[in-house]
């Protein structure tokens, strides 16, 4: 079952089997109680029946796919449902045929023009149905969805950080760790970053690629690198589509003197 986004109506998606079929019986929108329905789709499949008759199969149990999921576009133009690696995308109005592309995803997050294949970590194009970007690799995700309002896509992985991308070419954007005592930190790619921890922090601590075996303070880059209310500038921004505008241009992390004084 899953309502359309007004709650005004339901879509619904039944499998049953038989040893000799497996159907995909109907795929409808539901109107209010006493309302009419109507079949979007319909679909059959044979199987080979077994040697000898055995007990009625169950598809919850049977360990064969049965319908993964079913969502609709925040605006309800469009319901797509998952069945056996294919998301069937389809017009509940009716005006355009049904399609169909391949995905291994179990879990999406639609928003009106993508489709995020949560447990896959891949973004797709809904019109096309091509892949936006190389899957995402950061870890096991299982949550996401897009921010309403602004090209923007998030996912939280197993560890407890969020990440985030642009949906419109799935550029990573910002990765956001929640730290003891309802501390954070956020993270841009290119070493700009935000926090409500202190400079002399123990919580966090740069590493970098020439020197791995030696850890920096917190406060080490802050003069160049720290940027307040980053989460809420770089939402902004990425809409606008001018972060580079209003960012400030940061220097090459490794070109920076990381000489701390010492104060006595």
């Amino acid at each position: 079952l899953e309502p359309t986004p007004d709650g005004q109506q339901v879509a619904v998606a039944t499998v049953s089997d038989t040893p000799t079929s497996r159907t995909l019986r109907g795929l409808w929108l539901g109107q209010r109680p006493g309302g009419s329905s109507r079949v979007l789709m319909s679909r059959a499949e044979v199987r080979t029946p077994p040697a000898e008759p055995g007990p009625m199969i169950d598809p919850r149990t049977s360990g064969e796919p049965v319908v993964e999921y079913l969502a609709f576009t925040p605006d309800g133009s469009r319901l797509l449902f998952g069945y056996k690696g294919i998301v069937t995308v389809i017009d509940p109005s009716g005006k355009e045929p049904a399609r169909e592309f391949s995905s291994k995803a179990r879990k999406i997050a639609v928003s009106g023009d993508r489709v995020f294949g949560i447990d896959t970590g891949t973004l797709y194009d809904l019109g096309t149905g091509e892949p936006v970007a190389d899957p995402f690799t950061v870890g096991t995700l299982i949550k996401g969805g897009f921010i309403k309002g602004k090209p923007v896509l998030w996912a939280a992985s197993d560890d407890g950080v969020l990440h985030f991308w642009d949906s419109r070419s799935g550029t990573a954007l910002l990765t956001f760790y929640s730290l003891p005592g309802n501390h954070f930190f956020a993270l841009m790619p290119d070493g700009q970053y935000d926090t409500n921890l202190g400079p002399d922090t123990d919580q966090m601590r740069w590493l970098m690629s020439d020197m791995p075996w030696q850890s920096l303070g917190a406060q080490t880059f802050m003069r160049d690198y720290y940027e307040p209310r980053l989460y809420e500038k770089l939402l902004d921004c990425t809409a606008a589509d001018n972060c580079a505008e209003a960012l400030k241009p940061v220097p090459v992390l490794a070109g920076l003197n990381r000489v701390l004084p010492v104060v006595e």
